[in-house]
C-alpha cells in the first residue's frame, strides 16, 4: 500500500545553519502523528515543506508517491488562529465553502447540493447556527471551528489527508473532531503542536 506521505532523507538549511537533517518517515492510511517541539525548532519549516511551499535543502517529500506540490487539493491544512478584520463581509458559510470550490476559476453558483454540502460540513463542529455570521464577529476558538469544516471538507474530497497546525485549541464535546475520523475515512492526520514551557515554582 502506497503510503499517504512520505519523506526520504529529506534536509533543510539556510546558509550554515541546519534546521534538520536526514528526516526519513512515512504515514500510512489511517495513521495519526503529532510533531510537538518548542518555538524556533523548525515545525513550520516542515510544515511548508509537507504543503510544497518550502523546498528542501536535499531528499524528498510525497503524497501518494507524488511529490509534495503547493496548492494541492490532496490535504486539508488548518492553520493556527489569525486575527480578522472585524468588518470583514465574509460569512462562515462563505469560508466554508471557500474549501469546496474555492479553487476553481471563476465565480462560484450555488446549488442545492452545495449549500447541502457546506451546511453538512459545519454540522460535524457543531456549527450550523453561525452560518451566516460575519467571521470578524467569531472568537478564536470558532474561528478554529470553521477552519476544521473548510479543510475537513476539502481533505474529504480528496481522501481525507489533514495537516493541523494547533494552538490551545479544544473542540465542544459535540464537535466530531476529524482527527477521530480520519482512519475510518482512509485517510490520516499530522497534527503540528507547541511545546509548553514547564513553570517554574
Amino acid at each position: 500500500m502506497t503510503p499517504i506521505l512520505s519523506l526520504e532523507k529529506a534536509s533543510l538549511a539556510f546558509d550554515d545553519k541546519v534546521i534538520w537533517q536526514d528526516l526519513d518517515f512515512q504515514v500510512e492510511p489511517g495513521e495519526f502523528i503529532a510533531l510537538i517541539g518548542a518555538n524556533g525548532s523548525g515545525k513550520s519549516m516542515l510544515l511548508k515543506s509537507i504543503l510544497g511551499q518550502q523546498q528542501l535543502t536535499s531528499g524528498s517529500v510525497s503524497f501518494l508517491g507524488k511529490k509534495a506540490a503547493s496548492g494541492s487539493t490532496d490535504i486539508g491544512y488548518i492553520p493556527q488562529h489569525r486575527a480578522l478584520d472585524s468588518h470583514l463581509p465574509l460569512r462562515v458559510f462563505d469560508a466554508v465553502r471557500l474549501g469546496l470550490d474555492g479553487h476553481r476559476f471563476g465565480i462560484p453558483i450555488s446549488t442545492a447540493k452545495t449549500e447541502a454540502t457546506v451546511m453538512e460540513a459545519l454540522a460535524k463542529v457543531d456549527a450550523t447556527e453561525m452560518a451566516n455570521t460575519p467571521l470578524g464577529e467569531l472568537s478564536g476558538g470558532e474561528m478554529q471551528r470553521v477552519r476544521v469544516a473548510q479543510a475537513d471538507w476539502k481533505a474529504k474530497a480528496s481522501s481525507g489527508r489533514r495537516t493541523t497546525e494547533r494552538s490551545g485549541f479544544a473542540p465542544p464535546a459535540s464537535c466530531q473532531w476529524p482527527d477521530r475520523r480520519s482512519g475510518q475515512e482512509g485517510g490520516c492526520c499530522c497534527d503540528f503542536c507547541h511545546a509548553r514551557p514547564q513553570p517554574n515554582f
